[in-house]
């Protein structure tokens, strides 16, 4: 995956380094998980949206794969692009 752009503190580059250290498949509550254990704070009332949104953004630029969409309750999973 190619390096995050540099926005220190901002929930965009927060997204982008927990998802640079992931490792297989991942949904949106481990990317949090993994943004809070680094000591992210989210501002958002709903970090789970927050985050979609900027993970659906790295579906979109083709630098992480949408595995599967998720539906009936059961999240979207994710991987880096190898």
């Amino acid at each position: 995956m190619p390096e995050p752009p540099d926005e220190s503190g901002s929930l965009s580059g927060a997204v982008h380094a927990a998802v640079a250290r992931m490792n297989g498949h991942y949904s949106v509550r481990d990317v949090i998980a993994e943004m809070e254990r680094a000591g992210y704070k989210f501002q958002a009332k709903n970090p789970r949206s927050a985050a979609t949104t900027v993970l659906n953004k790295l579906v979109q630029r083709k630098r992480i794969a949408l595995v599967s969409e998720g539906k009936g309750g059961q999240p979207s999973v994710y991987s880096n692009k190898t």
